[in-house]
């Protein structure tokens, strides 16, 4: 399994842009403040989080290391004998292990701080993915994801607005549709809105056939 891609795509990222562009820190600096969990740095933080190079948006430098690291990833796994007679295939998805991952893993370059979450499946970075629902799709299928035959998984967020109707459908299917052509395995949509979420916090009894799908 390959996990957490956004997340070690935008670390990479930031250690190209802090360290050998900007000079903000050396590397070996910046390996101090993350064993310190970013602590006394907010402002290089706040940079990190913000940089414009991130997983999903369709930036080239972003795209690049993401088909480096999972063409990487797949050779050296792919076909290679297991222990069972057979053969290791490779999959692109971490279902909730990025929960309890994030747990067990350091700060990471990316302005994470220790113990918080990774990313999911072929997803962004939370909040990372800032150019749309296209940009990310096409992010995402600039990699070679029939090198992943166990399976890869996107998921997509989108507010009801957004697929109501006659319309809203047509819509959704296009981009379902696109994924496919353009070599997508697996595609979660979700469409939430967050003032009905609240509302049924607030007042469970009302919304008993709400579905809240968490992978």
């Amino acid at each position: 399994y390959f996990w957490c891609i956004a997340s070690l795509v935008d670390s990479v990222a930031a250690v190209k842009k802090l360290v050998f562009e900007d000079k903000d820190v050396t590397f070996d600096e910046l390996c101090e403040i993350l064993k310190n969990n970013w602590e006394g740095h907010d402002k290089l933080r706040f940079k990190a989080k913000n940089l414009c190079e991130k997983y999903g948006n369709n930036t080239p430098f972003a795209n690049s290391i993401a088909v480096e690291f999972s063409d990487f990833v797949s050779e050296i796994s792919n076909n290679k004998p297991n222990g069972r007679g057979g053969v290791f295939k490779s999959a692109l998805f971490s279902i909730d292990h990025y929960v309890y991952l994030g747990k067990r893993v350091m700060a990471t370059p990316d302005g994470r701080l220790s113990g918080e979450i990774l990313s999911k499946n072929l997803c962004a970075s939370v909040g990372m993915d800032k150019n749309g629902v296209t940009a990310l799709v096409n992010s995402v299928t600039k990699m070679d994801l029939s090198k992943f035959p166990t399976g890869s998984v996107l998921d997509v967020m989108l507010h009801p607005s957004a697929v109501q109707g006659d319309e809203g459908l047509k819509a959704f299917y296009t981009i379902l549709l696109t994924y496919f052509q353009k070599g997508g395995f697996a595609m979660h949509g979700n469409v939430f809105n967050g003032e009905e979420l609240k509302a049924a916090q607030n007042n469970p009894e009302k919304y008993k056939n709400l579905q809240v799908r968490v992978c």
